[in-house]
């Protein structure tokens, strides 16, 4: 994968990453308008805001109309924007290749239109200029803290090449 060099470090690795894995998991989708993961996860008070220092009650409803809880909300744009890079770069990805312990290998894509690239660049750009100001700071050691805020720039600059 395109995005190995991030994924499964900070990107991929949190529980929050297992409930965006587990959506993908569940749906039938093989394509994914970006707009359409921000309004099943209830991100568009905080996109509208533009504000993703602190987590507010978001999460998806699942099939059994169990909400599936996101603690952190940046965790989750990491994560969409680092699968989203992998979709612009190489067409789609599989769970499969995104959790090595899944047996499901669905492919899927996520096609984001010019301005939801727009704001998962800009919100990994404003936490790598400031990490301490947002929630995951408080689960973060300061070193572990400055290395995502560098692996969010980077994303972003790989992102910014897809606009």
């Amino acid at each position: 994968m395109y995005i190995d060099k991030w994924w499964g470090d900070y990107f991929g690795s949190t529980d929050d990453s297992f409930v965006l894995l587990d959506y993908f998991a569940k749906d039938g989708a093989a394509e994914y308008p970006l707009s359409r993961i921000f309004a099943d996860f209830g991100l568009y008070e905080q996109i509208q805001w533009g504000d993703f220092r602190a987590t507010e009650e978001i999460g998806f409803t699942g099939e059994d109309g169990l909400v599936h809880e996101i603690d952190i909300v940046m965790d989750l744009m990491m994560d969409l924007a680092a699968v989203t890079l992998e979709s612009l770069h190489s067409g789609g990805v599989s769970l499969s290749d995104l959790d090595k312990n899944s047996l499901n290998s669905k492919r899927f894509v996520i096609q984001p239109d010019a301005d939801e690239l727009d704001c998962l660049i800009e919100a990994l750009l404003d936490f790598s200029k400031s990490p301490e100001e947002y929630d995951l700071a408080e689960l973060c050691a300061a070193d572990d803290l400055r290395e995502m805020a560098a692996q969010c720039a980077a994303v972003a600059g790989e992102l910014e090449q897809h606009r």
